[in-house]
């Protein structure tokens, strides 16, 4: 008869390494076929798991099993971004790895070309006491005409994208988490930040995410941003993309004469920014050519319902 061994696992990293995989009691216990009440013991130290529901566990939380016999957790986990625009208070597994693989992806290249990093231009301006839209166009080189001459909104979006590159912030794209749970998440970094974009987002939704993102890393904002607790500084950062992406003047000129739809669509055409951002732009800077009624923009036009209103992208 077999016996089976134990493993001497500290209760400590146990839960530590389930935390930061943003995995429940109750998924690590169906997973290693065992009751919850066995894995909260496991965490307690009133019991200790065998070797091979350990191995189970290791490869569920995504962690090697010798971090399990460490005296302590590790000094630095998972930080949770300055900001990811999401629906509710809490992230799941997939964005959680997402984050985590963000930062992994950062240090690598970090490790990879250290001179690229000594010479990114990003810690020279972004300690900047403030920058506006037209200073962010004149420095990322971008301008209306450049983006009329793309053919389609993702050319769009890879000229943002290689333009905020340019400037020494990288960019990721992730496909393996809903668009209903998160648009994109920044990660502040004195000398790489970086910010990450929702693959399954529209080509124009994406690049009001990246200019979005932008606006907290200027700001240097620290913890989780959340449209209850602040915001104020979540309107700030969607106006900074809108006034980006739809100079006033620009955008004044571009729908002098038009009159309601004609004319979100004419800016729609122009600057490839969603019909939401549009309308949000025109409305904000008093273009509308008559007054709003139920129905006006169009059935086209998606107000984002989880973010009640406020995030036009």
């Amino acid at each position: 008869m077999a016996v089976s061994v134990m493993a001497p696992v500290t209760p400590a990293v146990m839960r530590w390494a389930r935390v930061q995989a943003a995995v429940s009691t109750a998924e690590i216990a169906k997973r290693a076929d065992v009751a919850e009440d066995r894995v909260k013991a496991w965490e307690s130290g009133d019991e200790r798991p065998t070797v091979a529901k350990l191995r189970t566990v290791a490869e569920m939380l995504k962690q090697p099993m010798a971090l399990f016999f460490a005296p302590a957790p590790p000094a630095e986990g998972i930080r949770v971004p300055p900001d990811f625009r999401a629906m509710g208070t809490t992230m799941g597994r997939a964005l959680t790895h997402e984050i985590r693989l963000a930062e992994e992806r950062r240090d690598i290249y970090r490790r990879l070309d250290p001179a690229a990093v000594a010479a990114s231009p990003w810690q020279q301006w972004a300690q900047a006491p403030s920058m506006t839209a037209m200073d962010a166009r004149e420095l990322f080189g971008v301008s209306v005409s450049d983006i009329e001459a793309t053919k389609t909104d993702t050319e769009a979006l890879r000229l943002w994208i290689t333009a905020l590159e340019d400037q020494g912030i990288l960019v990721f794209q992730m496909s393996r988490v809903s668009d209903a749970e998160c648009s994109g998440f920044s990660v502040d970094d004195e000398r790489t930040p970086v910010i990450v974009l929702n693959g399954k987002d529209s080509p124009s939704r994406r690049v009001f995410t990246l200019l979005h993102e932008l606006g907290h890393l200027l700001h240097r904002g620290g913890g989780l941003c959340l449209l209850d607790d602040d915001v104020d500084r979540e309107r700030a950062c969607n106006r900074f993309a809108e006034d980006v992406l739809l100079p006033v003047e620009e955008l004044r000129g571009t729908v002098q004469g038009l009159h309601g739809v004609d004319a979100v669509d004419s800016a729609v055409k122009r600057f490839r920014v969603s019909r939401s951002a549009a309308v949000i732009s025109l409305y904000r800077h008093g273009l509308r050519a008559c007054p709003v009624r139920r129905g006006f923009w169009g059935s086209s036009v998606r107000w984002p319902v989880r973010f009640r209103g406020v995030v036009p992208g």
